[in-house]
């Protein structure tokens, strides 16, 4: 099959390597093809794609903005839309099902948004977005890296506050791949109950995720107590006593750590997703 990937180069490699020819195209640098100005014709971007590349698909992937191509809904090639922040922009996505020919969402529980307006939409859940190699080594106890402005989520900093009084935990913003391997615990807290990239990105790390036992299908993916541990959302005494209980129990907080692992790595493999196209 052949793709264009527009927006994101999510599973461009992968897909490669399954067999898959694949071209990228976006705003960024990095991308094979550079968009020429926001909302270019379909039209105008399939002319200009190299070597004659003709796509049986043309995938693009949320990033959180306005659709950056223009007359998709009259594409002469099948257009299939990722939305991954419907919790953000539900008024927006819940509409793009009648621009493109499909629609799939990472968020379980906006399925009915779509349904509202007469558009089919498919659960695909996320993935961990970084691969992460298992470390034995283990310099942290429990942590959390994040976005840490008051301005754009006063709930999570004060969450954090509450829990550093009451459990050890280190709280940083920044870069995840060199903190997650190497810690016991990785904590998760989401914005609005969304099932974010950092409970997968946690799980592939192989530390044990605590995260909050929201909706969204988290639930229907893993096991709480077998792939990863939950507390109640802004419950910050419930969640340190988990954290004491696992940082005294670290066997069993490894042992939950790698089942998370062997799920999460499963899930990403890119002929799951390649089901989708």
């Amino acid at each position: 099959m052949r793709l264009l990937l527009c927006n994101q180069d999510w599973f461009a490699d992968e897909f490669r390597a399954a067999g898959h020819e694949v071209i990228t195209c976006g705003v960024r640098e990095h991308m094979q093809l550079r968009l020429r100005c926001p909302f270019e014709p379909v039209q105008d971007l399939l002319a200009r794609l190299p070597g004659g590349f003709n796509p049986d698909r043309i995938v693009v992937y949320d990033e959180s903005s306005p659709v950056l191509i223009g007359g998709l809904e009259n594409s002469p090639v099948p257009t299939l839309f990722y939305s991954v922040d419907i919790h953000h922009h539900a008024a927006v996505h819940k509409y793009l099902g009648h621009v493109f020919d499909a629609v799939l969402t990472a968020q379980r529980d906006y399925l009915a948004f779509f349904e509202q307006v007469g558009v089919s939409a498919e659960w695909m859940p996320l993935w961990a977005s970084t691969h992460m190699e298992l470390s034995y080594e283990k310099r942290h106890g429990a942590v959390f890296v994040g976005t840490l402005d008051p301005r754009l989520n006063p709930a999570r900093v004060e969450f954090f506050d509450k829990l550093r009084n009451l459990a050890p935990i280190e709280v940083m913003s920044g870069g995840f791949t060199g903190i997650f391997p190497y810690s016991e615990i990785v904590v998760n807290q989401t914005v609005k109950g969304d099932l974010n990239f950092r409970v997968f990105e946690a799980m592939m790390s192989g530390a044990m995720l605590l995260t909050e036992n929201s909706s969204n299908g988290l639930l229907d993916l893993f096991h709480e107590g077998v792939h990863l541990v939950t507390y109640e959302k802004n419950n910050a005494a419930q969640a340190a006593e988990k954290i004491l209980y696992y940082l005294k129990n670290r066997d069993r907080c490894r042992a939950i750590g790698m089942a998370g692992r062997e799920a999460v790595v499963a899930a990403h493999l890119p002929t799951h997703r390649a089901a989708y196209l």
